[in-house]
């Protein structure tokens, strides 16, 4: 039976030399993050800070800064292994194998009635944030109905109390409000330190699939472990190195934030539900897990990770029944973050870049601006996407203009309706003008084509 699990990772980036283990003593508040944050512009390294300042449990960060870090975690050779191994594991997971007896490793210790959140050495990354966020924690929802795992930020309130940050646009936040408007409350349980398989499967935009617990376990080829948990009706990973348990209640809510985020700023995401925590287990010897947020290479939903960027490069971001009847794809500019697409295709009517368009805010709920182009255009150079706009808009049609909810952490949008804007350009070339404007070699633009 193959090795799984967090400790497996470390070990298998320690015997890699892909981690560094610092001995000295070090904060939880700003501390952490600023090695984290001066490695990524270096030697781009994780770490295990063994020592941490009035903790006993070490900090392991940094481990999703590289994709070769992934991969290893993954345990698979490129990227278009991955690719093609997600795309099977969307289509065919395997359901998570529920454990028996006195429970999984991760229920080892207990905390007491009177041990709470405090214990834990959960940083402050940032000098803007309002206090520690828990920003690795896979968190399951399950509201008697449907079941949900995601990665989200967690701001601590006290040693018992938690709120969770849900993206509107992700399957949790459509469990957690409708159990709430309907008045049923919301068992949750964060999974701290577990498998990158079950990891990755949470933060990835896997779409609405039963369970990430089951790509997760298609990814490592065999059904992921899961336990009871102790005070909630649901089941947890079982070599987590720590689980938080808790419910939410209708009405309970409370203000979250400020936290340097995905947009390069620091921003609140208002009225949040709260989590009443009612238990913490642990492994033996913990190990925390924490995920440097703002601008990092590690944090995935800011587009600057690697993984993301290569598995683009190989990959097809997904959209959702879009009827194209073609090849497209699709990239997140960096600087765009999470807001700006632009998409190529060789399309086969001129309607298709607007019905791409729509697919894509479709998909994508956050986005704000769709820039669809010829695939003679490479959509990971912005001096080709920049002249493809310049040279081939000019038309009305070709600028669609609507409203709709933008994302709770970006500032831009009409605080009363959180409405924004969201822009389509169809930055592509007439069919009936495609042969003399689109050259099989050198196009007008000095680009060379896919053609040739």
């Amino acid at each position: 039976m193959p090795e799984m699990g967090f400790r497996w990772f470390l070990d298998r980036l320690r015997g890699e030399g892909e981690l560094v283990e610092v001995d000295r003593s070090v904060s939880a508040v700003h501390e952490i993050a600023a090695y984290v944050d001066a490695s990524e512009r270096s030697d781009n390294q994780a770490f295990l800070f063994r020592e941490v300042q009035g903790h006993t449990v070490p900090v392991a960060a940094g481990l999703y800064g590289s994709t070769r870090r992934h991969l290893l975690g993954l345990r698979m050779g490129t990227m278009a292994e991955f690719a093609e191994r997600l795309e099977q594991a969307i289509a065919r997971p395997v359901s998570p194998e529920r454990l028996g007896g006195a429970g999984g490793q991760c229920q080892e210790v207990p905390f007491t009635p009177d041990m709470g959140l405090e214990l834990l050495p959960i940083p402050t990354h940032f000098p803007g944030d309002a206090g520690p966020y828990i920003t690795s924690g896979v968190v399951i929802f399950h509201d008697g109905r449907r079941r949900n795992a995601g990665v989200y930020r967690i701001q601590v309130h006290g040693s018992r109390e938690l709120t969770v940050m849900t993206n509107r646009f992700h399957d949790g936040h459509g469990i957690v409000g409708e159990a709430l408007a309907a008045g049923r409350a919301v068992d949750v349980a964060i999974a701290i330190g577990v498998d990158p398989a079950l990891f990755i499967a949470a933060f990835w935009p896997v779409g609405p699939v039963a369970d990430e617990t089951g790509v997760a376990g298609a990814l490592l080829g065999r059904p992921l472990e899961l336990v009871p948990a102790l005070t909630v009706d649901l089941k947890v990973p079982a070599d987590a190195e720590i689980v938080i348990e808790g419910r939410i209640h209708p009405g309970r809510t409370r203000h979250e934030g400020p936290f340097a985020d995905i947009t390069g700023q620091i921003t609140s995401a208002g009225q949040q539900p709260v989590v009443e925590v009612s238990a913490i287990t642990t492994r033996r010897d913990p190990i925390y897990h924490t995920v440097l947020g703002f601008n990092s290479r590690e944090h995935f939903k800011s587009r600057n990770n690697d993984f993301w960027h290569d598995y683009q490069a190989v990959g097809r971001a997904r959209v959702r029944d879009h009827h194209l009847g073609a090849a497209y794809d699709v990239h997140f500019p960096p600087a765009g973050r999470n807001f700006h697409a632009v998409a190529s295709l060789r399309k086969l009517d001129d309607g298709m870049p607007r019905r791409l368009i729509e697919a894509l805010f479709g998909a994508y709920g956050y986005l704000k601006r769709v820039v669809v182009v010829d695939d003679d255009i490479d959509i990971r150079d912005p001096a080709q996407v920049e002249w493809a706009q310049a040279t081939r808009v000019g038309r009305p049609e070709q600028i669609t203009l609507s409203q709709g909810l933008g994302s709770r952490i970006d500032a831009s949008r009409d605080p009363s309706s959180e409405q924004v804007v969201k822009v389509g350009i169809d930055a592509t070339v007439p069919l009936a003008q495609r042969d003399e404007v689109i050259l099989p070699g050198l196009t007008e633009s000095g680009f060379r084509g896919k053609d040739s």
